[in-house]
């Protein structure tokens, strides 16, 4: 299939205006305690994690020291990703 002029501008604005930190939480792949953690206090978005402190993430239940050391392992693994692409 060619691609026009009109929807190659469109997949380039596109990928201009994406922000790899409103990818859903679950693209992290998390444990399943800080996926479920997270979703029990209303956290759907990578923005919304990095928005908080890791003592803001301490307070919220069966998030500990471990379970945000995992956070943001995988999302600085996963903005490394996104940048490579």
């Amino acid at each position: 299939d060619d691609i026009t002029r009109e929807d190659y501008e469109k997949l380039r604005k596109a990928k201009e205006n994406y922000d790899w930190e409103d990818e859903k939480i679950y693209k992290l792949n998390l444990s399943t305690r800080t996926h479920n953690g997270l979703q029990m206090y209303g956290i759907d978005t990578i923005r919304e994690i990095n928005d908080k402190t890791d003592f803001q993430l301490y307070r919220i239940r069966n998030i500990g020291r471990k379970s945000v050391s995992e956070m943001r392992e995988k999302i600085e693994q996963f903005r490394i990703k996104m940048e490579e692409e």
